[in-house]
């Protein structure tokens, strides 16, 4: 993605391309005590893929739960564990507000995610959402996603996919950052 918009520093995310003709916006929105930064293609801001950094930690028993949850082998999350995620899981674990797809974890370019997929109820807007453990302590939360209205989310999935794939990581031992 050499002709794309390299950006740097963002939560534990060294850094990510964006395809060509993608941008960022001009400010980061904090809201909810997080930091949400948006990238989209030119013109079409109802496509993005964000990034989501909480500055509140979470409780001990959530941080725990989400540290055994994502270090136990790769597998689909039953709803018994998505029960126990709620915290982590905020408004995605609402079934009124989000109707969750699929539940898993995994990896995203090695390091070890909560895969999310799903779709917003009242917008009708889909999304695949990773969720990452910032500080390998389980208490702070980022979250990297695409969310797109439902009619145009495969329309540009092989892009975010693409974004997604480009993530480079702050290593253990590196301080992580925030822009």
């Amino acid at each position: 993605m050499a002709d794309g918009l390299r950006v740097e520093e963002i939560g534990c995310i060294k850094s990510l391309e964006l395809p060509k003709g993608w941008v960022r916006d001009s400010q980061p929105t904090d809201s909810g005590g997080r930091q949400i930064i948006r990238f989209h293609p030119k013109g079409l801001p109802q496509v993005s893929v964000c990034t989501s950094v909480r500055h509140l930690q979470l409780s001990r028993p959530a941080a725990e739960t989400f540290q055994v949850t994502l270090n136990s082998d790769f597998h689909p999350l039953i709803q018994d564990e998505l029960d126990l995620l709620v915290e982590v899981l905020e408004e995605m674990a609402d079934p009124v507000a989000f109707q969750i797809t699929a539940a898993s974890t995994g990896s995203l370019n090695d390091k070890r995610v909560l895969r999310i997929s799903g779709r917003w109820l009242p917008s009708v807007e889909d999304t695949v959402s990773c969720i990452i453990d910032v500080r390998g302590d389980g208490k702070i939360v980022q979250q990297l996603y695409y969310i797109a209205p439902a009619e145009t989310f495969n329309d540009y999935l092989p892009a975010a996919d693409k974004i997604f794939l480009s993530v480079k990581w702050h290593h253990a031992g590196d301080k992580p950052k925030s822009k």
